[in-house]
């Protein structure tokens, strides 16, 4: 299915400019070395657990998607003719067809400089024209920087009722 979301240039609070896309399955190695640039907290935030080398399988689940149930953004930069992704945002449609799980990865030089925001509004818009009506997603209490975001782009958020080191993020897009 041929995604739909054109490319933008976007820039950061301090004037740095980058482009938002969608991801591409050719984009293998600058996924790959994007989740070996976070840093182990910003991994473990965004995955959840401690993981130092991405299997293969992994990496392909991540650039292989379809636009519609499964669809990825990507924040990149060029330097000397080298892209670079700075950070992605991505949803999976649920069960029911009309929710998605996000999730969103900055690198962490990156990070507080507006690029997640820039990347969720585009990526909530886009779900909002492929018929997602909400975003919603687990959040570590720790994660301070992306509860704060969640709070900024007028996401509820309440503890998870599994367990008190997790909180649920929901919005109406």
């Amino acid at each position: 299915m041929p995604m739909d979301f054109q490319p933008r240039l976007a820039h950061t609070r301090d004037g740095v400019e980058f482009t938002i896309r969608a991801i591409r399955a050719e984009d293998f190695a600058l996924e790959d070395e994007f989740i070996r640039s976070l840093s182990e907290e910003s991994r473990y935030f965004r995955l959840m657990h401690a993981l130092k080398e991405p299997p293969a399988e992994f990496v392909e689940r991540m650039v292989n998607i379809d636009g519609e149930d499964t669809m990825a953004l990507v924040g990149v930069t060029e330097s000397a003719a080298r892209q670079q992704f700075i950070a992605v945002a991505r949803y999976a449609r649920n069960p029911d067809g009309r929710s998605a799980e996000f999730a969103l990865a900055v690198n962490d030089a990156w990070q507080r400089r507006g690029v997640a925001s820039q990347l969720m509004q585009a990526l909530a818009e886009y779900a909002k024209r492929h018929g997602i009506a909400r975003f919603e997603g687990e959040v570590l209490v720790a994660n301070e920087r992306m509860l704060d975001l969640c709070r900024w782009l007028k996401f509820d958020l309440r503890r998870s009722p599994e367990g008190g080191h997790v909180m649920i993020a929901t919005r109406t897009l």
